[in-house]
């Protein structure tokens, strides 16, 4: 008579995060700042008119007048957990370890995302670009219906404003959430390949002088760019947005992810697990220059 066999595997399926830990590489860290409430960060006023041929003395002075941009450092949390000794006896896999990841990606994920929400200027005027491709699936949360397909027009018109706006053509960064970066890369595919480069999935050069990068999403937001919070549901008329901009426009300081336990609490019967970091970030201009929106239009 044969018997029938069952096990319990010593590992656990955990859940799936974004490659939080390559923020640093997209902006200027500013992280040196992270135990400070507030980072300022100065701004050059107008420069002065230039004289040609002046024959007139003596020369009025003035004076330059300079701005600031400043961010909040946030704290983020994560609710304590309580691991059950009871609960725990009759399972295989470390259910500790598993809830530590739970915490080490849901904060770098979710800094990540505020990150890219912070870096958005709005539709500042003559700054941005709107998508004007074929009408597509709308992929933003909570979004129905179509909207146009991102063009290498589209980031061609991106680069140009960077351009005129006299941004240093190296360090530039083309940001895309999942659903451009295939768009574009469907309507180049004969000249680009996807690679990963120490955990960013890019093309594998530049494109209109960009390293192009795809993240799941960057910013999600309203049909007139009102930015949404990390983690929003979303309207049937929402959108995506990507960013083209240069490393050194946007700034964003962050902790490591502090993990906080306390064994044998009498009280919970068992150990409780929690986790802190510390986070901010900003565009780094008052002028908004540097950073160009792309929107999707409908």
């Amino acid at each position: 008579m044969s018997v029938n066999k069952e096990i319990w595997l010593p590992v656990i399926e955990d859940n799936f995060y974004s490659q939080w830990n390559v923020l640093t590489r997209l902006g200027k860290d500013d992280s040196v700042y992270v135990n400070n409430n507030k980072v300022y960060i100065p701004n050059a006023g107008t420069p002065g008119t230039i004289l040609t041929n002046n024959s007139s003395y003596p020369v009025a002075v003035t004076e330059r007048t300079d701005t600031t941009v400043e961010y909040d450092i946030d704290s983020y949390q994560l609710p304590p957990v309580r691991i059950g000794k009871f609960d725990t006896k009759d399972i295989t896999y470390d259910k500790a370890m598993s809830v530590a990841k739970d915490f080490m990606g849901g904060i770098g994920e979710h800094i990540m995302y505020t990150a890219f929400k912070n870096w958005y200027i709005g539709k500042q005027s003559g700054k941005y670009v709107e998508t004007s491709g074929d009408s597509e699936p709308a992929e933003a949360p909570g979004a129905s219906g179509t909207r146009k397909a991102l063009t290498e027009a589209d980031v061609k018109k991106a680069a140009k404003i960077l351009d005129k706006q006299k941004v240093p053509s190296t360090g530039r960064i083309l940001l895309l959430p999942a659903t451009m970066f295939y768009q574009l890369h469907d309507s180049v595919i004969e000249k680009f390949d996807i690679v990963d480069n120490d955990g960013l999935a890019m093309f594998n050069k530049e494109f209109y002088g960009f390293q192009v990068v795809k993240m799941p999403y960057v910013v999600n937001a309203t049909n007139t760019g009102t930015v949404r919070d990390v983690g929003h549901g979303g309207a049937s008329s929402d959108i995506e947005i990507g960013l083209a901009y240069h490393k050194d426009t946007v700034s964003v300081a962050k902790s490591q992810t502090y993990l906080y336990d306390s064994e044998n609490r009498p009280e919970y019967y068992g150990d409780i697990l929690s986790a802190e970091a510390w986070s901010g970030a900003k565009y780094r201009r008052t002028d908004f220059v540097g950073v160009v929106p792309i929107l999707q239009d409908s």
